[in-house]
């Protein structure tokens, strides 16, 4: 089986959730929530999903988020 931490980062990879608001954290716990189905299916608890996101899935997929718009909006900066 899949390590959880390489497992979140495989399905936070294939969502497109960069092009949610930032502080809407509505539609960040609705992925959560899918996010701790998908991981039930795959074999892992939610516990265990729970911890491997620091306590917090909700905010741990809000940080994702917001370092990904940050590191797109680097980039961008860069190639101007």
């Amino acid at each position: 089986m899949m390590i959880i931490h390489d497992w979140i980062d495989d399905r936070l990879e294939e969502r497109r959730f960069a092009a949610l608001p930032a502080g809407n954290e509505h539609d960040f716990a609705m992925l959560a929530g899918v996010l701790r189905a998908e991981a039930e299916a795959a074999g892992y608890s939610a516990d265990g999903l729970v911890e491997a996101c620091d306590g917090d899935v909700v905010a741990y997929i809000m940080s994702r988020q917001l370092r990904s718009v940050s590191a797109e909006g680097a980039g961008a900066e860069l190639t101007l």
